[in-house]
């Protein structure tokens, strides 16, 4: 059989394409995975594969929810007299907080999927493909992988590597003497016999949202325990006081990876403004729901949380157009809606409502040069479309929003060197030009713009130990150099320095699933660059490789260590 002619859309690897039509024609009762970039590259991979197939028929499973695992099972075991290929979508749904344990859940019927003459293929995401190491186990063993990387609309993991730096819940930079004075002033209500309401109200919550902003998470915990009783002070306050206590419940749950307690804050910030239907904090309400159902992996649910919290905006900014508060929560809320849509693989949407919030922020810019607040909203709305450019192919358009994202960002931290929040977003526009430079080839380009951004990233890591963002930043900056570093045991070393920036994170969090999704993609990393080089590895390299997997069995457990790597596995000694 031939390989189908590439469409216009995408470029497929016609090696990797030959190799999965051979082994789903020759090789009944097997099990194989095919990676793309997003699911409209699932998509047409599909339509490559029906063309190429003939008379074999595909079937799809999971467009619109994924089956039980053991739905699934039974699914394969009843057509296992068939000659057909069961195509399950993981690629349609987003990186849910589940998918770990789906795949653990998958492994356990790995014989019914293997059986007779069905054939069985799950496409996936890139990023799903970091995950199903650690979480198939034998399934793994079983399965033929085939990986496909877009050339017309470039993988995803270093955009969700920025968009983790990019949340609009960071403040504009809170400076060590405004976290001291906020301490301060909380200790002399303390000292000064306040009424408990009264401390909670007008000097923990201030504290706590202040260290949430600074981002030490560490210390809002602390604040929310002992001042505000994990949330119980927040029942005894006055209705907008308490709406703000709900908010700051969920926003540290949130950050500290605790999304049970984080979906029971949003549920009931909803709540208690369902009589406000067509209020701003019935909008903010359904916003923060949407946040939570976003990080869960529910898009449609989000979708809808968002679309409404749209609704409201749109009828309120049209109502005063001079209230810029309003102008700049819409401007967010058509981001969110944009983002929920570029997660569905509706590409033009998000356009479509990235555009919208960039001219909002236009127009906020423009009407006062001095608000850095509004400056940086206008560098984050050219961001937005710089990724929307890149995941549909136009690199040059990319790269031009991306560029003038970046000015923005040095001329603001050129009024204010000292803010950490602008040289935070600093490194995110070095990321976003430098992978525009590695998907165009220019690797050296790439490494000057990486290598900008971990300057930044240790500097703050450096001055904070204790924040863990700044820390993700740090290794999320290793990582990408050692992607681009053509030197073997050199991109090795960057990848090991990753590895124990993201494990020192996970001892402070152990919860907080962001942590072990980083390192099976620096450890998917590894393993390919290991594949690729197997013939050029020196003593040097196995020392760092054995180095590498014992740091991961030493904390996560074998299941985190990939195929490839469990050659220089060596479990830690007893102490």
């Amino acid at each position: 059989m031939s390989a189908a002619e590439p469409s216009p859309a995408f470029l497929f690897d016609s090696q990797e394409l030959r190799g999965l039509i051979d082994y789903l024609w020759d090789c009944p009762g097997r099990i194989s995975a095919a990676a793309v970039s997003h699911a409209r590259m699932g998509d047409e991979l599909l339509e490559r594969l029906r063309d190429a197939l003939g008379g074999m028929a595909i079937e799809q499973i999971g467009r619109e929810g994924l089956p039980e695992p053991t739905t699934l099972g039974h699914a394969a075991e009843a057509r296992s007299a068939e000659s057909v290929v069961l195509a399950l979508r993981l690629d349609r749904h987003w990186m849910q907080e589940s998918m770990l344990e789906y795949f653990t859940a998958l492994n356990y019927q790995r014989e019914r999927l293997a059986q007779g003459q069905v054939r069985m293929l799950l496409v996936m995401t890139h990023g799903q493909a970091a995950m199903f190491g650690p979480g198939a186990d034998d399934l793994w063993d079983w399965t033929l992988r085939f990986r496909f990387v877009s050339t017309t609309a470039p993988s995803r993991r270093a955009s969700r590597d920025r968009a983790r730096r990019q949340e609009r819940s960071v403040g504009s930079g809170v400076s060590a003497l405004e976290l001291a004075s906020a301490a301060d002033q909380l200790r002399r209500a303390r000292s000064a016999g306040l009424d408990e309401i009264i401390i909670a109200r007008d000097y923990a919550l201030p504290y706590l949202e202040t260290l949430l902003e600074a981002g030490r998470v560490i210390d809002a915990e602390r604040v929310w325990e002992r001042e505000l009783r994990e949330g119980e002070a927040c029942n005894g306050m006055e209705r907008p006081a308490q709406m703000r206590g709900f908010h700051l419940g969920f926003r540290l749950a949130l950050e500290s990876g605790r999304l049970s307690e984080a979906g029971r804050w949003s549920q009931r910030l909803l709540d208690a403004t369902m009589s406000e239907s067509e209020g701003h904090a019935h909008s903010l309400a359904h916003d923060t729901r949407g946040d939570y159902l976003q990080r869960v992996g529910d898009l449609e649910g989000a979708k809808g949380c968002y679309e409404r919290a749209l609704e409201v905006l749109k009828r309120l900014a049209e109502g005063d157009p001079s209230n810029s508060t309003w102008q700049r929560d819409l401007s967010i809320s058509y981001e969110k809606v944009g983002n929920v849509a570029r997660g569905m693989g509706d590409l033009e949407g998000a356009r479509g409502h990235y555009e919208r919030a960039l001219g909002v922020s236009k127009c906020l810019a423009e009407e006062d040069s001095s608000d850095s607040t509004w400056q940086r909203d206008l560098s984050i709305s050219y961001d937005n479309v710089g990724d929307i450019a890149r995941d549909m192919g136009d690199l040059e358009e990319a790269r031009g929003y991306y560029e003038r994202a970046l000015r923005g960002r040095e001329r603001l931290v050129a009024r204010d060197p000292a803010n950490s929040t602008w040289q935070r977003d600093l490194t995110v526009s070095y990321d976003n030009v430098g992978n525009v430079a590695r998907d165009m080839g220019d690797l050296e380009g790439a490494r000057g713009c990486y290598e900008n951004a971990l300057v930044v990233s240790k500097r703050l890591a450096d001055g904070d130990p204790t924040n863990s963002t700044w820390q993700r930043d740090l290794a999320i900056s290793l990582r990408n150099l050692g992607d681009v570093t053509q030197q073997l045991l050199q991109s090795l070393d960057f990848f090991t320095k990753a590895v124990r920036v993201v494990l020192k994170i996970d001892q402070r969090f152990p919860t907080d699933r962001r942590n072990l999704y980083l390192l099976s993609i620096i450890a998917g990393d590894i393993a390919q660059r290991v594949e690729a080089h197997q013939e050029s590895l020196s003593r040097e390299t196995d020392e760092l490789l054995r180095q590498t997997t014992g740091l991961l069995w030493a904390q996560r457990g074998a299941e985190a260590i990939p195929a490839e790597l469990r050659p220089w596995l060596e479990p830690p000694k007893p102490a």
